[in-house]
């Protein structure tokens, strides 16, 4: 799932400090509703800050990615991104 920002902020460092505690706010929302409806065992969360990093749109947006112990998810999200790093770094 993706979160993203209304107001343009290129990454997570350009969110205002009211922004960035109702992007908390919002996260505890979306864990909620994956809870719900997919029992996830964990969770990854990230937002790439600069082209380097991994930033492909200069539109902020967080990643939070839901992870099981057992089963395909895990390794597909993997392959995926190793794919994108790969395709990045070349």
């Amino acid at each position: 799932m993706l979160i993203i920002s209304i107001r343009h902020a290129e990454n997570v460092f350009d969110l205002s400090p009211e922004e960035f505690a109702e992007l908390r706010d919002i996260l505890h929302q979306v864990k909620s509703l994956l809870e719900s409806k997919y029992k996830p065992d964990g969770y990854n969360i990230g937002a790439n800050c600069g082209s380097v990093a991994g930033q492909s749109i200069p539109h902020f947006h967080l990643h939070v990615i839901p992870r099981y112990k057992k089963g395909l998810r895990n390794s597909l999200v993997r392959r995926g991104v190793e794919k994108l790093r790969e395709y990045y770094l070349n």
